[in-house]
């Protein structure tokens, strides 16, 4: 076995289920950037968010997560949006890092009550294998004697649509098949992932609204699906449950502290035969927005 094979097993089986090499997140509903480029723009304000996740707690090498969004029109009449992704992705040896420019263009329906958006963005992703702390059968073993790192820039599109009650987005954030090391063959390529969301708010009562929403992933033949239901107290709390098939069972808490400032966590309690051996997973979600002067906001925060 060369030493790419072992790098590509382990970035395929090790990191994430699925075959997915793209970190999972739970809170999807409220950090739509990382998924979709032409999320941008669609808080009405310029949005910052912070997310830390530590998956499969207690298994050693288990993927941990951080990200950085920055978001917002451009333009007074918030057809042109920008924004900046800036994430961290570490499973075992392996570690990913990304960083892209975005910008997304809008489309307004019916006086502004529906909106499509169309995103593309571009940067760049550094792949890194590190052994020197991996806990080797055989450290002498040549297979794994040698660290590797490979920097791919890559670009992305994706669509969205929200209205005062639905909302739907279809993206493909890295579009390039890129090789992780160029002069070896094709089993190394990064995998296109397709992502599929969709959801809506119904009230139900004065102070009570329900919000259904899912989340489809594709990648390499393989595909999972994330189903949430949640509901919204007075326009302040955010209660949620998200099964992501045959993996885990997410509880979401989301609190919106003031006008600007929203802090989420989520705990999931993992299905997979995987629950013997961690005790969970949990992830931080902090999101801050700086209200404009004169916002045209036609849907209020509680939609996204």
């Amino acid at each position: 076995m060369s030493r790419l094979v072992f790098i590509v097993l382990s970035f395929l089986l090790v990191g994430h289920s699925m075959g997915q090499q793209q970190y999972v997140i739970s809170q999807y509903m409220f950090n739509g950037l990382v998924l979709n480029p032409a999320y941008a723009g669609t808080h009405e304000s310029w949005s910052f968010t912070l997310m830390t996740r530590n998956q499969w707690r207690g298994i050693p090498g288990a993927p941990s997560t951080q990200t950085f969004t920055a978001h917002g029109s451009v333009t007074r009449n918030n057809e042109s949006s920008a924004g900046l992704i800036v994430s961290s992705d570490a499973f075992g040896a392996i570690s990913l890092s990304n960083i892209y420019g975005v910008y997304a263009y809008r489309m307004n329906f019916d006086r502004g009550r529906h909106h499509l958006s169309m995103g593309l963005q571009g940067g760049a992703t550094l792949f890194n294998v590190d052994l020197s702390n991996a806990n080797l059968i055989d450290p002498d073993d040549p297979v794994l004697n040698n660290d590797y790192s490979s920097t791919m820039a890559n670009f992305g599109t994706g669509i969205f649509y929200n209205g005062p009650k639905l909302y739907a987005g279809l993206s493909v954030p890295f579009l390039l098949n890129n090789r992780l090391n160029q002069s070896e063959q094709d089993l190394s390529r990064q995998v296109r992932h397709y992502y599929l969301t969709g959801g809506g708010i119904f009230p139900i009562g004065h102070d009570v609204k329900y919000k259904p929403s899912f989340l489809l992933r594709y990648a390499g033949g393989l595909a999972d699906i994330d189903i949430t239901t949640s509901f919204l107290f007075r326009d302040v709390i955010w209660l949620g449950v998200t099964y992501r098939v045959k993996n885990s069972i997410d509880f979401i808490l989301e609190i919106q502290f003031t006008d600007n400032l929203r802090f989420g966590y989520s705990y999931g309690l993992v299905t997979s035969e995987l629950r013997q051996s961690t005790s969970g997973s949990h992830e931080v979600v902090l999101n801050y927005r700086i209200k404009r002067k004169h916002p045209r906001v036609n849907h209020p925060r509680r939609f996204r």
